[in-house]
């Protein structure tokens, strides 16, 4: 099992579209949260309606964005 560093975290307080893919979402973490997707940090952002989280992390091979 592969441990995850979660030290390296950084929320958006503001919502965000949800109809943004990867690309979408890890340009307003570089653009808007002013951080480097690809330096392996997670990062977590909520909709307008505030029911949902979708989070983003780069693993070295690639993103993965998790919607719930």
């Amino acid at each position: 099992m592969e441990h995850i560093d979660l030290s390296r975290r950084h929320k958006r307080a503001a919502p965000i579209s949800f109809r943004n893919g990867i690309d979408g979402t890890a340009a307003i973490a570089r653009l808007v949260l002013k951080y480097e997707p690809m330096e392996g940090a997670f990062f977590v952002f909520r909709n307008k309606a505030g029911h949902s989280l979708r989070i983003l992390h780069y693993d070295g091979s690639g993103f993965w964005l998790a919607t719930n």
